[in-house]
């Protein structure tokens, strides 16, 4: 055979492989019969192909399943109990960790917030030593491989080159994070913006599972955006995509962290809320808000204070949090209107205040976006909350298995 011929063979049982393990990803438990009738490949090929799978450790045949005569055929899934992955979510106030399996079963999660507000890249990367170092030695006297690191962060990210091109709340530039962590554990790291993670992670195992078009509006202490079309987040020519945050509305607006005025993350962020409620203070201060304590700085008042007093019935949160949905009822229709999406998708800090925040944002959808595209796009709170950041981290980690498991499986068999 030629090299040429070889070489072709081999791009079309990469292909082939890619296929029948990514429907096993998204559809399993599934019998080799139906694989064969989505992909329209030869029971034979399908056999050889997934038989590989099976002594990798990737896949495993399960229960078996219905039948209208004859033998019942026996399922393939992906095999949760091997492989691991570290997941991490670095954001201007926190950090969580996660250990998950393939398909973001999570096994371990904690959340270590800063304890100053300048957290500096020093800082967090002790605190990823205290937890993840603990981790591997755990892994390796159970024999489960760890095959990646995948990491949301906030900011700027260029994910082909692994590097913090900026991040604002941060303050950190032009950091090449993948490295830095990837000779500390040994381990593949691939990072990302945390919002396009949060999108990852909403696309694979949330609301937008199987939507053609998507955008995943993330509302926290800044506020960022990710759009997805046909399973791919569209990253932008310097990887800047998405950052709905910092559109400017209002020309001579409060400075924003990134330099600019105006820029909606002043107006629609929980930094911007937390804001409004202490100068709100003098005013009401017998709102469920402050509790009956004296408030000398913004820094006493949290987020969850608020959102707490909304769903008690406190007219002044309430006030606030739907003053602040007109503001992201905004940037909504912005988005629907120049990039009409099937769904919006709104997530972060913000989103436990549910209907309240919910129905402002609508109301000013539909008075400020065009009728038609307003009319068919959808406009949800996630059901995954933060559990998004971690499960898109899980992707990050393991899309070099599912884009390329040929590869993975050379390697593999290289270690055998």
């Amino acid at each position: 055979m030629t090299r040429s011929r070889q070489a072709k063979t081999a791009s079309i049982k990469e292909m082939n492989t890619k296929s029948i393990l990514n429907i096993i990803r998204r559809y399993g438990p599934i019998p080799r019969i139906e694989i064969a009738e989505m992909t329209g490949l030869t029971p034979a090929t399908i056999t050889n192909i997934t038989s590989e799978l099976i002594d990798s450790n990737l896949v495993v045949e399960g229960e078996t399943g219905d039948s209208s005569g004859g033998r019942k055929p026996i399922m393939l899934k992906m095999r949760s109990n091997y492989y691991r992955v570290i997941g991490i979510y670095i954001g201007s106030r926190r950090v969580m960790i996660i250990t998950s399996d393939l398909l973001s079963n999570i096994k371990h999660k904690k959340e270590i917030r800063y304890e100053s507000e300048n957290v500096t890249l020093d800082q967090v990367l002790e605190i990823l030593d205290k937890e993840i170092y603990p981790i591997i030695k755990k892994y390796e006297l159970k024999n489960k491989k760890i095959v990646g690191i995948g990491i949301g962060i906030h900011g700027i990210v260029d994910s082909s080159k692994g590097n913090l091109i900026v991040a604002p709340n941060l303050g950190w530039n032009n950091v090449n994070i993948s490295k830095i962590i990837e000779e500390r554990y040994k381990i593949p790291v691939f990072i990302d913006n945390n919002t396009r993670t949060m999108a990852m992670g909403e696309n694979w195992f949330g609301t937008g599972k199987n939507v053609s078009s998507f955008f995943c509006l993330n509302i926290d202490y800044g506020v960022g955006g990710s759009f997805f079309i046909n399973d791919q987040p569209l990253n932008g020519v310097s990887f800047g995509a998405g950052e709905i945050g910092h559109t400017t509305v209002d020309l001579n607006g409060e400075l924003c962290s990134c330099g600019n005025r105006g820029c909606l993350e002043t107006v629609a962020s929980v930094k911007a809320l937390l804001k409004q409620a202490y100068l709100e203070y003098p005013k009401n201060k017998k709102s469920k808000i402050y509790g009956g304590r004296e408030i000398k700085s913004v820094n006493d008042i949290s987020s969850a204070e608020i959102f707490e007093a909304a769903k008690e019935g406190d007219e002044l949160a309430i006030s606030l949090i739907h003053k602040m949905g007109e503001k992201v009822g905004i940037g909504v229709a912005n988005i629907i209107n120049v990039l009409n999406p099937e769904l919006i998708i709104i997530n972060g800090g913000i989103i436990s205040t549910g209907e309240i925040l919910l129905s402002s944002i609508v109301d000013t959808v539909k008075k400020r976006g065009f009728t038609n595209a307003v009319n068919s796009t959808g406009i949800v709170l996630s059901k995954l909350g933060d559990t998004a950041y971690l499960k898109g981290t899980v992707v990050l980690a393991t899309q070099h298995i599912f884009e390329n498991p040929g590869e993975f499986l050379k390697k593999w068999k290289a270690n055998k």
